[in-house]
């Protein structure tokens, strides 16, 4: 088991397998880069386990085949392993990862969102019956990111489960998956990795980088990336007239995954700067809110950004 600094997580997942029950549908949900990927792949491993080991055997052949898939999925190599199947249309489209494995398949966003395609396709596979393990096992890695169409239809895979099929969800925000499938999910809360954990994982000994990132080792890979995103937040917040102005027009020409960052940095400058004034920052985090969650369906972002200014002035 490799999870960090999620010891409350370990203890709950270690009772429910040792007693015998393990919920159909898992739902670990919290910040970016804190370990639920890395505990959904291993947990998976023990419920595919021919020998019925907590967190896998490491011997049968059911882990040494999982183990090589999650170690291509965790690194990010995913072009072997991508699978493609051909939509009502006819149409080429990327459905889910699947390795080796008979009984797994590792369902990640195409492109911002989940597809009700995709979903069909996890929807056919979960009625299939198991060949290699005892069970088989669905990672959905971006449950926040299912479209409306594809979140009606996952609901109706967990409406009904097969005994034999478990479902494991990830997502940042719970406020966008449908209260329907929270409801039919066994949820369980991921923190942020404390500072020794952070500096274990990274070798950063940084608490302003730690702080910065929230405990989140993708943030902090992408404020490494995106130092100019970080510095457009600064120059948005502190800049005059004229410099804000120019902020707005590149934050526009941003592709998605830069708008969500400049978001979310907006956001934690903003706590930090009026914690004092609840009602205008209240405000704030409401149109930060939609408005991120938005950004897939195509947001005016700029006039977003222009009307936050106006609400905290400056």
């Amino acid at each position: 088991m490799r999870l960090l600094n999620q010891d409350r997580v370990r203890r709950v997942l270690e009772s429910m397998y040792n007693k015998g029950r393990v919920p159909n549908t898992i739902l670990f949900w919290g910040p970016s880069g804190v370990g639920k990927t890395v505990a959904a792949l291993d947990f998976g491993k023990g419920l595919l386990c021919r020998k019925g080991v907590m967190w896998g055997c490491g011997e049968c052949e059911s882990c040494r085949v999982y183990e090589s898939i999650a170690d291509r999925i965790l690194k990010g190599e995913w072009d072997e392993i991508k699978y493609y199947g051909e939509s009502q249309s006819g149409r080429k489209i990327f459905l889910y990862l699947k390795g080796e494995h008979p009984d797994f398949i590792f369902l990640i966003p195409d492109g911002h969102v989940i597809k009700i395609d995709q979903v069909r396709a996890v929807k056919e596979f979960a009625w299939e019956k198991p060949v290699l393990s005892p069970a088989k096992l669905i990672i959905v890695e971006g449950a926040d990111l299912l479209n409306p169409q594809a979140g009606d239809a996952f609901l109706k895979s967990l409406e009904e489960p097969p005994y034999d099929t478990f479902f494991i969800l990830t997502a940042v925000n719970i406020k966008n998956i449908l209260p329907t499938i929270i409801s039919r999910s066994f949820v369980i809360e991921f923190g942020p990795l404390d500072f020794e954990s952070f500096r274990e994982i990274t070798g950063i000994d940084d608490k302003e980088m730690y702080e910065l990132s929230g405990g989140s080792v993708s943030r902090l890979n992408k404020l490494r990336e995106k130092a100019s995103v970080r510095e457009m937040v600064n120059k948005f917040l502190e800049g005059d007239a004229s410099t804000v102005f120019s902020c707005i027009q590149k934050i526009g020409s941003y592709n998605e995954d830069d708008v969500v960052l400049f978001f979310d940095l907006l956001e934690e400058s903003i706590v930090g700067k009026m914690s004092t004034n609840v009602e205008m920052l209240e405000r704030v985090i409401d149109v930060i809110d939609e408005t991120r969650k938005d950004i897939p369906k195509g947001v005016n972002v700029t006039l977003a950004i222009a009307y936050i200014k106006t609400i905290i002035g400056g």
